[in-house]
């Protein structure tokens, strides 16, 4: 159907979230991630992706969200331009499609924030919300270069 769009749906504590499919490359169980010293405070560290070291960030942190840890949490694994980014997750849900009128813009107010940012759009699916975010506005352009000089040296 034109104008629909498939997205991710996961969970941060009560509160859904989504990216949009075509971004989303896989969700791993969280095995180990490494500790990157001098990383900006909400990368948690790396992991080995099939030989590929991802950077993982801690999305509750980055959003600001109160720190709750999951009982079984997952990174999803979102591609950026040509780079891959793991984000800590409680749970991912499920694919959900919408219609372009099931979405709205952030409202100003939540523009004005910083975290606002990282806000592409809500979608109003009959009293539930699910705030869909923008995934390469999560890890910051100089934060972004600050992780892969420290991955590569």
């Amino acid at each position: 159907m034109p104008g629909e769009r498939a997205l991710v749906v996961f969970q941060l504590g009560e509160e859904e979230y989504a990216i949009d499919v075509n971004r989303v490359r896989e969700v791993v169980r969280v095995d180990r991630i490494t500790r990157v010293p001098g990383a900006p405070a909400y990368v948690r560290g790396v992991i080995n992706l099939r030989g590929r070291v991802v950077p993982v960030i801690d999305l509750r942190q980055r959003l600001g969200l109160n720190p709750a840890p999951a009982e079984r949490p997952r990174i999803m694994v979102v591609e950026d331009g040509t780079a891959l980014v793991g984000m800590l997750v409680d749970r991912a849900s499920e694919v959900l499609r919408l219609q372009p009128g099931q979405m709205q813009p952030p409202d100003e107010i939540l523009q004005e924030d910083d975290n606002g940012r990282f806000v592409e759009a809500v979608a109003n699916l009959e009293g539930r919300l699910v705030v869909v975010l923008r995934p390469g506005d999560l890890l910051a352009r100089e934060d972004r270069q600050a992780v892969a000089d420290i991955i590569v040296s």
